[in-house]
């Protein structure tokens, strides 16, 4: 069964370009943003479904706990990629329907979220450590999405931002680095196959719909 996720930089249009491609029939978009505004208005869900695999998945729940507190520590960040791994692993153990699944925030989208919170590790090792405990489609094709406008679409977004975009949105540090090795992973990883599109000014043009309508 294939799978499709995208990835890169928060506000490059991750979600506005999973939800257009969730519009075709044999798509559905499986996660929502974790960034942003969107966060709060379905963290409730997210905790919901994230306590849920707690329980169904108890062997994962335990195993990535322990990935992430050896890795990032007991601080408030370990905690919130504990609770969206596991709201990410049950949206991926195919609870729902049997359409291709589409992820705006997937497994490498988390895995460039911990490397933001780790240092002086060894980011391959590591980085494959979390793919194993996940269960990753042998088919997966993983869409980058390149937006040079990030900053800018960034710093005009309304509402309350996320604890990475206050810190980072000004400035591409080393965020956008680790997105970079997020791609290399891609690269090399079997069955991995990676597709870069540009997303002009956060607006899907129809180059971009005709790729999308393709896969």
């Amino acid at each position: 069964m294939k799978s499709i996720e995208f990835v890169g930089m928060p506000g490059s249009g991750k979600s506005t370009l999973a939800t257009e491609l969730s519009e075709i029939d044999e798509y559905i978009n499986k996660t929502h943003a974790i960034d942003g505004t969107k966060l709060y208005s379905i963290y409730t869900s997210i905790i919901w479904f994230a306590t849920i695999n707690f329980f169904l998945n108890f062997d994962f729940s335990t195993k990535y706990w322990n990935f992430i507190s050896d890795n990032i520590g007991t601080n408030t960040r370990a905690v919130r990629l504990f609770i969206y791994g596991n709201y990410l692993y049950y949206t991926m153990s195919g609870h729902h329907d049997k359409k291709t699944p589409v992820y705006s925030q997937g497994v490498l989208q988390l895995i460039w979220s911990i490397l933001n919170n780790v240092s002086n590790k060894n980011e391959t090792q590591l980085s494959e450590a979390i793919i194993s405990l996940f269960p990753v489609n042998e088919n997966h094709v993983v869409i980058y999405v390149r937006n040079e406008y990030w900053i800018k679409h960034l710093t005009n977004r309304e509402g309350q931002k996320s604890q990475f975009e206050r810190e980072d949105h000004l400035t591409k540090n080393s965020t956008a680095k680790n997105m970079d090795k997020v791609l290399e992973l891609v690269r090399k990883t079997e069955n991995f196959e990676l597709v870069k599109i540009s997303n002009k000014e956060g607006q899907i043009d129809e180059s971009v719909r005709k790729m999308l309508q393709k896969l």
